[in-house]
């Protein structure tokens, strides 16, 4: 912390969300930017709804790093028709959040509130903090609630358009609208009706550049039973809808004939595990899966892979920016990105020297771009220095931490 923060009083940020983690060892981008933002003086506290908790209890843990994290499990209702059980489910999810934090956080003042998309299920309470502490809000947009939902076959017309109507709402009460890329901000003017003076910068996606300890290759390949002298395609992440997780297993098809020696490893949990568990039984062994390991062992299994690949579906329209990106970047790997036409993901990753692109749904594309990266030590190398660099000056979390503090 600089000297002259120092001598400013400190600034108190209340940060809602739907993941932050409770172990230091799994954290997701809210922690790193709430741990950036402590480092820069603020002091953060922070509300989740947490959809994955057992405990109908809400808990409040006092990490080790200074931050107050109150996690709030989501409401439980009878069943309604599939409309109205998504508006009970979003707002009934607020109003819990913001009963909690008024009970929990009673005694605080805050300067920003700081909110995550989709802002539907955080909306009430988010919108009641930013008026009850008369404070700026700061939105930051990383999933296009509801027209990503929409576009994958998550929701029917009907919650689609109430669902749209509630986030719009939400995304006006805030001062600054952030997106990840210029694409992103494109769509939001386009597909929200904001208001004449929110602003509406670009805030990249941000990460930890620093040097990871680096174990023996052969020793973690045989740890986690991956064939030593193969050549490894690795998926990281939610196994979910939206992921291209079929668009990867029809690579693998042609490839377990075509390129017996490249391998593709999934690590992750999800809906989705179901169908790689298939192709693994009906088609092959040149697919491998772990299920979700801690966030050290991932980037240890990941550095011991040759590159990362990166799925999204045709022709959703929505454009996005996929946080996976950042791990593959600190694990040295280059990325192959098979991503829609709406995004500007995939020119980015060309332009910044660290993999190659190509559009979602070829197969045979896809496959191509993997073997020429993984058949050349000479592009690993050029492209994992590179990716190194975009690390260090395109996704620097402090210089995140200080976009934020400069709103309030």
């Amino acid at each position: 912390m600089s000297e002259e923060a120092a001598d400013q009083p400190a600034r108190r940020i209340l940060m809602l969300c739907t993941k932050f983690a409770r172990c230091p060892q799994d954290r997701y981008l809210t922690n790193d930017l709430a741990h950036a933002l402590r480092d820069a003086g603020a002091i953060v506290d922070v509300a989740v709804i947490d959809w994955t908790c057992a405990s109908p209890q809400v808990e409040l843990i006092s990490m080790s790093d200074g931050i107050r994290a109150l996690f709030v499990p989501p409401p439980a209702f009878a069943s309604f028709g599939p409309v109205i059980a998504k508006v009970v489910k979003w707002l009934g999810a607020g109003f819990r959040l913001r009963r909690a934090i008024r009970r929990v956080f009673a005694d605080q003042s805050y300067d920003l509130v700081l909110g995550f998309s989709p802002l539907v299920t955080t909306g009430i309470a988010t919108s009641w903090a930013i008026s009850r502490h008369r404070c700026r809000g700061y939105a930051y947009i990383v999933d296009f609630f509801p027209w990503h939902h929409h576009a994958l076959g998550l929701l029917n017309r009907g919650s689609m358009i109430v669902g749209l109507v509630l986030e719009t709402l939400f995304i006006r009460r805030f001062d600054v609208v952030a997106c990840m890329s210029d694409a992103g901000v494109r769509y939001l003017k386009k597909h929200y009706f904001l208001r004449k003076r929110q602003k509406t910068p670009v805030l990249h996606l941000w990460g930890d550049p620093s040097p990871l300890p680096r174990k023996d290759r052969k020793k973690v390949r045989i740890a986690h039973a991956i064939p030593t002298t193969a050549k490894i395609a690795l998926f990281g992440g939610q196994l979910a809808p939206g992921r291209g997780i079929e668009d990867i297993l029809a690579v693998a098809g042609i490839s377990i004939y075509a390129k017996p020696d490249l391998y593709f490893l999934f690590v992750g949990s999800g809906g989705l595990e179901a169908l790689i568990s298939n192709y693994i039984d009906k088609v092959g062994s040149n697919v491998i899966h772990i299920p979700a390991v801690s966030r050290d062992a991932y980037l240890q299994i990941a550095m011991s892979c040759d590159v990362g690949l990166i799925s999204t579906v045709a022709n959703s329209g929505v454009p996005t920016f996929p946080s996976k990106v950042i791990d593959y970047l600190r694990a040295g790997l280059p990325v192959i990105a098979s991503v829609e036409s709406s995004t500007d993901f995939g020119s980015y990753v060309e332009q910044a020297g660290f993999g190659k692109h190509v559009p979602a749904g070829d197969a045979n594309r896809y496959f191509s771009a993997i073997c020429e990266v993984v058949d050349s030590a000479i592009i690993r190398r050029d492209m994992c220095l590179s990716g190194y660099r975009a690390l260090r000056d395109g996704f620097d979390v402090e210089a995140a931490a200080a976009a934020v503090l400069a709103e309030i």
